[in-house]
Parts: structure tokens; sequence; C-alpha cells
């Protein structure tokens, strides 16, 4: 073999080697296109799924989500429902405008949600009212936590526009004391005794068991 044949096989070689390294370049980039496909995939369900299970303004459960998240669980341990509602918010928005009242809902979700524990949960129930589920917890406890909570909230800083706002906030309480109720019954008891707190005064808490005591 002279030495064109053996440049051109070297040649041939050299063309394959090259032809195959591309083929598998190629394949390595479409298998990295279709990983980077994929990722935008899950990245974009992600974004629709705290979308639709979070509060858009203080990025809390919403109701709908709170509800399936409870229906879900198989801690049969004893909860605790608490219903918190800001007293006069209306007169909060109609003084210093809505803007106003959003920073109120936005502050007021911090503070509640760095006051829990990891299995606990929370979720704007709707306008300026926010449930609370505090899990393995009796209603002394419960009170206890949401005295604290209360008491929290009435020294806390609430500072908009160079106005400041004195923020005071309401909290019926109901455990899961009585087996025959369903969680619907027991907020509701919740909802009630949140109800007795306003009429009472507010900035108070009151417990549903009270409620039955003086009836």
């Amino acid at each position: 073999m002279n030495i064109l044949d053996e440049l051109s096989t070297f040649e041939a070689s050299y063309y394959q080697e090259v032809e195959d390294l591309l083929f598998t370049f190629g394949i390595l980039c479409a298998w990295f296109g279709l990983y980077q496909l994929i990722q935008q995939q899950i990245t974009k369900n992600q974004i629709l799924n705290i979308a639709a299970n979070t509060d858009p303004l203080t990025g809390l459960l919403n109701r709908r989500s709170f509800n399936q998240n409870v229906e879900n669980s198989t801690d049969n341990n004893p909860s605790a429902y608490l219903i918190l509602d800001i007293d006069h918010f209306k007169q909060i928005n109609d003084t210093y405008g809505h803007a106003a009242g959003d920073y109120v809902l936005t502050k007021l979700a911090k503070h509640i949600s760095k006051s829990l524990r990891k299995q606990d949960r929370v979720a704007r129930w709707g306008g300026e009212e926010f449930l609370i589920e505090l899990k393995h917890c009796d209603s002394h406890t419960a009170q206890l936590k949401a005295e604290q909570l209360r008491a929290l909230i009435e020294r806390s800083d609430f500072h908009y526009s160079g106005q400041y706002l004195s923020i005071t906030v309401s909290i019926g309480i109901a455990t899961v004391a009585n087996q025959h109720l369903n969680r619907d019954e027991i907020i509701n008891l919740a909802d009630k005794a949140l109800y007795q707190a306003k009429n009472g005064g507010r900035n108070r808490v009151v417990l549903a068991s009270d409620l039955k005591q003086n009836e």
C-alpha cells in the first residue's frame, strides 16, 4: 500500500470518526433540548399549581386548597380551628384606600405564618378573614396560642404612607373534641365564636365551648 492509499484510508477513517462524533453530539443536543422542554413544562405546571392553590395577595393557601389539604389528611389527632378577623377593616379601606388594606392583609399574613409551627396550616378564608388549623392541639393550648397571636398583632407596628394604623383582631376557636361533628361543622362553631368576639367588643378571643356553657 502506497502513501496515497494510506492517506485515503486515514481520511476515510477520520471522516467516519467525525461523523460518529457529530451523530453522538446531535443525539446529546436532542436529549438536552428535550430535557429543557420537560423542565420548562414542569416549571410551567408548578407555576399553574401555585397560582391555583394560593391567595395571590398574601401567598397563603386559598380556601379551596385548604379544604383539599384537610380532606386528604390522614391525621386523626385532635386539632383546633381558629377564625381570625381584622377589626374595623372596612374603615381602613374607606379611610386610607384599598392599597392600605392590602398592606395590612399582607403584613398580618406574615405575622400569622411566623407564629405557627410547621405542622399547622393557615389560609386566607375570604376578605379580611383567616382560618388557622392547629394540629395536635387541645382547647386550652389553642386559646393560649390565639391570645398570644392577638396580643402580637395589637402591639405590632403597621405604618402605611407615614400613617400609623392601629390594627387589632378578633378570634373564634373550636376544637375537634366531638367526633360526631365534621370539619365544616367545627369551622362553623369557630365562626360563631368569632361572631361573639366581634359583638363582645372586638380585640378578643372566644372559645366555642364557652358559648355552649353560656347558652
